[in-house]
């Protein structure tokens, strides 16, 4: 996995035009197909369940190859991959949504344009701009598509049982561990962000399956003494960008049904939040306010019409 990472550190946006490509994408893929949750799981029953049992196994026990060792490294190992995979995914994320690209084609668009902001008209009447004029690169589109990328990464979001956190605090290895799959969960909720940018709402499963992704950040935003503030940041980060393309898609628009209570959580959760997540909490706040006023003119102007 160190390999992959380096060759597209090193190749950047180009790595998307070698023959290696689809290559990494099968590493990736294979990589995070693997359940890392349920060996978390199964790991959890058989570490020490104490700081002073701990000491007695490890004093006892010289053998580092000793089966309960050897499944506890092997499922740090599984975690450790999975997050440079993602890592490498959400890189690849950002290389191929249309952003970069040769400086002259970007200075004839510009031209081209004439500085003006392409905007499209709802049925409404209104005028907004266009969301993702940039084109995602087909590569890449396809290689997110085929290895399902969307329902691996958010798979591996999820958080562990509450039964098996309680196992994993009571020693130091568990510690350790647990930590380790927070760090993959963050890595999930930012590999998250870069695919929203470059895929549609149909390739997350269309509008609902979307704004139940939406909720699940949520949940995790108004439950903030049971995260950590670097899960929280990543995780209202990937919130922020599900509801930009949420409010700005046509069919998303439509599913963004918030009440006047889920709203008011969502502001409590930033009065009480890191500078950081309160940033993003703000912006969430802001789309859909904005949704909301459009929705009220529209309705609004559908009633003046009608009478």
């Amino acid at each position: 996995m160190c390999a992959v990472l380096l060759m597209t550190t090193m190749l950047e946006d180009k790595i998307l035009q070698t023959s290696q490509c689809p290559t990494i994408f099968n590493i990736l893929a294979q990589s995070l197909s693997l359940d890392s949750r349920k060996s978390v799981c199964e790991v959890s029953s058989v570490v020490p369940v104490s700081e002073e049992m701990e000491m007695e196994l490890d004093g006892g026990d010289n053998d580092e190859e000793s089966g309960e060792n050897k499944q506890y490294k092997e499922c740090e190992d599984t975690l450790k991959d999975q997050q440079t995979a993602l890592e490498i995914l959400a890189n690849l994320c950002t290389m191929g949504n249309g952003e970069e690209g040769d400086e002259d084609a970007q200075w004839e668009d510009q031209e081209d344009s004439d500085d003006q902001e392409f905007l499209e008209e709802d049925p409404s009447g209104n005028v907004e701009p266009l969301a993702n004029l940039a084109p995602t690169n087909p590569v890449l589109l396809e290689a997110l598509n085929s290895h399902k990328f969307v329902e691996s990464v958010l798979d591996k979001a999820n958080g562990l049982p509450e039964n098996v956190n309680t196992l994993l605090q009571s020693s130091a290895k568990g510690k350790k561990l647990l930590k380790c799959h927070t760090n993959l969960r963050i890595r999930c909720f930012l590999c998250l962000s870069n695919m929203v940018e470059v895929l549609s709402v149909d390739d997350f499963g269309g509008p609902e399956a979307l704004f139940s992704t939406w909720n699940s950040l949520g949940n995790l935003l108004v439950q903030q003494d049971q995260c950590s503030p670097e899960l929280l940041d990543a995780a209202s980060s990937c919130m922020r960008s599900v509801t930009a393309k949420l409010c700005n898609d046509k069919q998303g628009k439509s599913v963004m049904n918030i009440t006047e209570k889920e709203l008011e959580a969502i502001v409590q959760a930033g009065k009480e939040a890191q500078p950081e997540v309160r940033m993003n909490i703000v912006n969430i706040i802001g789309d859909i306010c904005v949704l909301l006023s459009k929705s009220l003119l529209t309705a609004s102007t559908d009633s003046t019409q009608s009478n």
